[in-house]
């Protein structure tokens, strides 16, 4: 029988409020997206994961041994979504590390390909025309567009 789980893998922050409100948000979305799957933290910094341990105030794995923690737990298929905004280095070399283990997939940055960034750039260009908008006072293209 498939057990399913899924690891948000961040590089990590040392700060414990950071890391709920902003970590947290991403993990509560995909717990809201995916309810019958358990979701994990996990960082990609050992030197983050070392100074966290070290300060004591949550408890955080590094993402390779996370994977091989749930796999010891059972479970077959572990999807491992990256925080990354855009693909890089940093992204591929996690990639490359969860992508070792059977039965593991790995999601893809916010920012994936050209198309990704133009979406992106058209939406911030949209904010700015309203913005605009209703700087000036003028109601009628915010009524059209059902703002």
């Amino acid at each position: 029988m498939k057990k399913y789980a899924i690891i948000a893998a961040s590089f990590g922050t040392v700060y414990k409020d950071t890391c709920e409100n902003t970590i947290g948000n991403i993990e509560n979305a995909l717990k809201n997206a995916f309810p019958s799957a358990p979701v994990f933290r996990a960082f990609t910094s050992r030197m983050i994961v070392d100074m966290v341990k070290k300060k004591g105030e949550f408890e955080i794995e590094l993402l390779s041994d996370m994977i091989r923690k749930l796999k010891n737990e059972g479970y077959t298929d572990i999807f491992v979504q990256p925080t990354h905004i855009m693909n890089g280095p940093d992204y591929e070399s996690v990639k490359n590390e969860a992508l070792t283990f059977d039965g593991v997939t790995v999601g893809i940055p916010l920012l994936n390909n050209e198309a990704d960034c133009t979406d992106l750039a058209l939406v911030e260009k949209v904010k700015e025309l309203r913005a605009l908008i209703e700087r000036t006072g003028s109601k009628a293209l915010i009524e059209v567009d059902g703002g």
